[in-house]
């Protein structure tokens, strides 16, 4: 019985904080959650990168690990992205060309506009990628929408190209 109590208490917890941070309301109240916290105000891009960063990134050569050495040379700057380090192995080249992408379309670039397409092989790991990449943006912070608007993103999309700058 201890262990039901341990679980509903658990369960409780984390519906009460995704509660706590749900938000529901019109481009206005929008508008005043934005002014509060300007960060709020991140596009996917954005988000997934943050997300990637944050759990941490590393030199390749850290480590001193003889196999690494063997494989790439030592004037060789390879990053490793903790967030990707415990399932993927191999691919650091790929994972930081990924990572590189989601940067280039957080800073709003040319990549913000365009696909990331992973291609390859059979069993190389392109639906691993994806997956791992759907379940760090289901961990980031939450976002907002304009409750019954039918665009699924940023509510400020709705403010005209012509007013944004005073926005």
């Amino acid at each position: 019985m201890d262990h039901n109590k341990e679980f509903e208490k658990l369960i409780k917890k984390d519906r009460d904080e995704h509660q706590a941070q749900s938000w529901r309301g019109n481009l206005l109240g929008y508008l005043e959650k934005v002014k509060a916290d300007p960060t709020i105000a991140k596009l996917a891009h954005a988000r997934l990168y943050d997300t990637l960063i944050k759990a941490g990134i590393r030199d390749i050569h850290e480590n001193h690990d003889p196999h690494v050495q063997r494989l790439y040379k030592y004037d060789e700057s390879i990053k490793l992205y903790d967030f990707f380090s415990e399932e993927f192995f191999g691919i650091e080249k790929t994972v930081a060309q990924i990572v590189r992408y989601f940067h280039a379309a957080s800073l709003k670039g040319e990549e913000s506009r365009q696909v990331l397409y992973l291609m390859g092989p059979v069993g190389s790991g392109k639906s691993s990628l994806a997956e791992k990449l759907h379940r760090g943006l289901e961990e980031s912070e939450p976002f907002y929408a304009i409750d019954g608007c039918p665009m699924f993103e940023e509510p400020l999309h709705l403010i005209p190209r012509h007013l944004r700058k005073e926005f």
